[in-house]
């Protein structure tokens, strides 16, 4: 086939890299016929129509089935394509084969496919959580990917969880360290481990599998000084966060000032190089989360008004320059867009964005490779991320559920029309009000703990009063999901129309109504009502994986001068299972 008919093929089906806003194909239906005559005439191989599929998106695909028979055909019948099809309608993205072990097309469609059906029919493998065994004196725990991590004084015990469905067995392992009290994160995609020390003097740069030094860090130095900060015993209870996301390295960090005050700033570093690259001081940004490309996302509150702000950590910086580049309240900073974030009625006390992982997440690289690798993963630029406000008088946080999606096309937008050093400005109406959805953590007989997210779902667990009206203290524990995919839901409501799968002991789905959520029309959600953890105790926690639920329970804590010393959590799991 020529040039020329391959690029005339390629105009009428636009790639997934040079259609940025969700169209269809303008091909008309039925085809006119001299269009029939002439694609009959060309005899376009199954090869090179396989090759188109594979750069097209969703909508185009869809199209393309519609359209033309030979086109449903191939797409129905090539295991790439329809593997490529599923990806994209869940917002997941095809990860490389882990260690020795290579997972092919046709193996990666029926995991895929199984793990669609698990979710549908919500078939757990236990009818109650399962205990995990996890070491005394919990303080901190983090689920990252499918890496459970809970940290005590000196040790990390990292879990990895279960998946029948992706052929993944239960590991564990335990990283020995020095430090009694640390700030943490991890990133098994890079075998990373981040730890903060209490004072601020270093960070430590380890990898997740050994504990050793990280062989990727500049001259291999196992720790980072950052001498900007005074050294102090309590900086972990003054609120110190760290996140992670491919180079970049964000520190969220009480600073020490003259008038023997505390104010936050926020240091981004490339921790391969152990250089940082900006300073946001001065409350300048409240709390952060890290994008695709590159991209911080930052919580800026200006004159009464909240905003989210984009800046670009790949923007050019002087080649001479020794010091990382300092922003402050007064500075004049050309950020790639900002968007108003409205429906504020009140004084903020404070605020924090909360995101799934954007860097590549494909597995654990234990030493010198991937093992237990998931064939695929979410998608970096798909998703939900939330932000929590807490208002002055306010018990506990609101929480607002956003589209990711609804940022990243503001982003390509602002890239294509602004000029050079100019700031786009997006109103809470044009971008956030109708792709929003509030959760209010309170309630008349009722109450919420944390929301965790994975890709377009989010878990939360609540306590329903048995009789609110008496006031009896008695309370029933539910699991409540929400899942706000519009593919996912509108391909659920196609076959439960006509006949409902065989339904696990966690309940069925149901639908949210156009006024309950205007985050996606096409949500849905269960409630599952869950046993008492040990001791007759509450879940307090949730942490939502790819194809399973952790469970979190404070079982006992000492307080020594009214601080927390030492105590223990316990940690169970709800894993999905295909039944088929």
């Amino acid at each position: 086939m020529g040039a020329k008919q391959c690029q005339n093929i390629q105009m009428l089906m636009p790639t997934r890299r040079s259609a940025q806003v969700r169209f269809i194909l303008t091909i008309p239906h039925p085809l006119p016929p001299m269009v029939i005559m002439n694609v009959q005439s060309t005899r376009v191989s199954d090869e090179f129509l396989v090759a188109v599929f594979l750069r097209l998106d969703l909508l185009s695909l869809t199209r393309c089935k519609q359209v033309c028979k030979h086109f449903q055909r191939v797409i129905e019948e090539n295991d790439a394509v329809r593997y490529d099809f599923e990806l994209q309608a869940a917002c997941l993205r095809d990860a490389p084969s882990g260690g020795n072990v290579t997972v092919g097309t046709a193996s990666r469609l029926a995991m895929l496919q199984a793990h669609r059906r698990a979710w549908d029919a919500l078939s757990w493998s236990t009818p109650a959580p399962e205990h995990l065994f996890t070491s005394p004196d919990t303080e901190k725990w983090l689920l990252v990917g499918d890496v459970l991590c809970i940290a005590g004084p000196k040790l990390i015990q990292c879990i990895r969880l279960p998946s029948s469905i992706r052929n993944i067995e239960l590991q564990e392992w335990k990283v020995e360290h020095t430090l009694e009290k640390y700030e943490f994160t991890v990133d098994p995609a890079q075998d990373l481990l981040v730890l903060v020390e209490d004072d601020l003097e270093s960070i430590h740069l380890l990898t997740l599998s050994m504990g050793v030094p990280h062989p990727d860090t500049a001259a291999h130095n196992a720790a980072v000084f950052y001498g900007h900060y005074e050294e102090t015993d309590d900086a972990l209870d003054r609120g110190v966060r760290v996140k992670l996301s491919g180079k970049h390295l964000g520190l969220f960090l009480p600073a020490y000032v003259a008038d023997c005050d505390w104010d936050e700033e926020l240091v981004i570093w490339d921790w391969k190089s152990g250089k940082a690259q900006v300073v946001f001081n001065g409350s300048f940004a409240r709390c952060f989360a890290f994008l695709p490309d590159d991209l911080i996302l930052l919580g800026h509150m200006g004159t009464g008004d909240l905003q989210l702000c984009v800046y670009d950590l790949g923007a050019p910086v002087a080649t001479n320059a020794t010091e990382p580049k300092v922003i402050g309240l007064s500075d004049d900073v050309s950020f790639v867009c900002t968007f108003e974030y409205g429906g504020i009625n009140g004084d903020i006390e404070s605020m924090e964005i909360r995101s799934q992982t954007t860097a590549p997440s494909t597995g654990t690289r234990m030493g010198t490779g991937m093992v237990h690798a998931s064939p695929f993963v979410p998608a970096p630029a798909e998703g939900l991320f939330s932000i929590l406000i807490s208002m002055d008088g306010d018990c506990m946080p609101g929480v607002t559920l956003l589209s990711l999606s609804a940022i990243t096309r503001g982003i390509a937008s602002a890239r294509a029309c602004a000029a050079p050093g100019a700031t786009v400005s997006y109103k809470w109406e044009e971008w956030g009000k109708d792709v929003c959805h509030s959760l209010y953590l309170g309630g008349w007989g009722n109450s919420w703990s944390q929301v965790s997210m994975r890709g377009f779902r989010c878990a939360s667990m609540l306590k329903v009063e048995r009789d609110p009206y008496k006031s009896t203290g008695e309370y029933e524990q539910q699991l409540v999901l929400r899942d706000f995919h519009r593919c996912t839901a509108r391909r659920y409501w196609s076959w439960a129309q006509q006949s409902l799968p065989e339904q696990g002991h966690g309940g069925a789905w149901k639908s949210r109504k156009a006024h309950d959520t205007q985050l996606d029309l096409g949500a849905r959600e269960v409630e599952i009502k869950l046993p008492k953890g040990p001791g007759g105790k509450a879940w307090d926690e949730v942490l939502l994986g790819e194809d399973a639920v952790v469970f979190k329970q404070v079982f006992l804590y000492q307080f020594i001068l009214n601080k927390r010393d030492g105590g223990r959590c316990n940690f169970a799991i709800m894993a999905l299972e295909d039944k088929l």
